[in-house]
């Protein structure tokens, strides 16, 4: 995958644009970058204008110190929209990204067309694997992260497949960045920023006006199915669907069936 780089507010961030069509910003997880995304290439790209890139303290992209709440990476993802020159695309985000996307609905309703929500949540009621909850106490966290990183992220990332078998260079993708006391740092700084930012994203999410859809996998095992039927409640032009026999990591367990459902639902048909 050949990716280029952009200052983003003279932060050097890490992209790729493939494909025509409307724009689709794509926001990924933990431990992941824009790597997770690379099956969808070949499947959305006919149709659609895909731009992926590692968050803020992620992948390629810099770390800086502070700036990791929800609303401060929603922040980011609009000066990365402006960097770009792009002012209005559809938004795609799983795991993390999940609640950086709906801090960006709120904040920037005028820059969104169209929403999809795989697989997170937006408050830590909704965080079902207790090792996620431990990763944000002090100094667990940074303990984990330490000592224990490349087992944690191993277990983590076959946790989050159902019926895949993690291969050596999918790991050595996401584990590499995570080596890095400043992705550490960025990702112990938003993840405690939960605790003030997640229920006010939570409260604020009926807010979100654009077309919505909540893909969940059947069987998840790090947020809680209440969670993502409790924001189809909340949002009003949403809908919620959910891949049989598929974990967390919907876009790479179920690359088709997703970019296939995720393709009718942006272009409409």
């Amino acid at each position: 995958m050949n990716t280029s780089f952009i200052s983003v507010r003279g932060i050097r961030t890490r992209y790729v644009i493939v494909g025509h069509g409307a724009p689709v910003v794509f926001i990924h997880g933990f431990p992941e970058n824009l790597y997770t995304w690379r099956f969808y290439i070949p499947l959305l790209s006919p149709r659609l204008r895909l731009i992926l890139f590692d968050l803020k303290g992620f992948g390629a992209t810099d770390k800086p110190l502070g700036g990791y709440s929800p609303w401060a990476l929603a922040d980011f993802v609009k000066d990365f929209f402006d960097a770009l020159k792009v002012e209005k695309a559809h938004l795609v985000a799983t795991d993390i990204g999940f609640t950086v996307a709906c801090a960006f609905a709120i904040k920037y309703p005028a820059s969104l067309d169209k929403l999809v929500l795989m697989a997170g949540a937006v408050s830590k009621e909704g965080i079902s694997a207790p090792e996620v909850r431990l990763l944000s106490v002090k100094p667990w966290g940074e303990f984990i992260l330490k000592y224990l990183g490349r087992y944690a992220i191993k277990m983590g990332l076959q946790k989050g497949f159902y019926q895949i078998k993690i291969p050596a260079d999918i790991f050595n993708e996401y584990y590499a960045p995570c080596k890095e006391f400043q992705a550490q740092r960025a990702l112990l700084e938003l993840l405690r920023s939960f605790d003030e930012a997640g229920p006010e994203v939570l409260r604020r999410v009926s807010e979100i006006s654009c077309p919505t859809l909540i893909l969940w996998a059947e069987k998840e095992r790090f947020f809680t199915r209440q969670s993502a039927e409790s924001l189809r409640a909340k949002i009003k032009c949403s809908r919620l669907e959910i891949i049989p026999a598929c974990g967390h990591f919907i876009q790479e367990e179920r690359p088709k069936e997703s970019a296939k459902i995720i393709e009718a639902f942006l272009c409409g048909y």
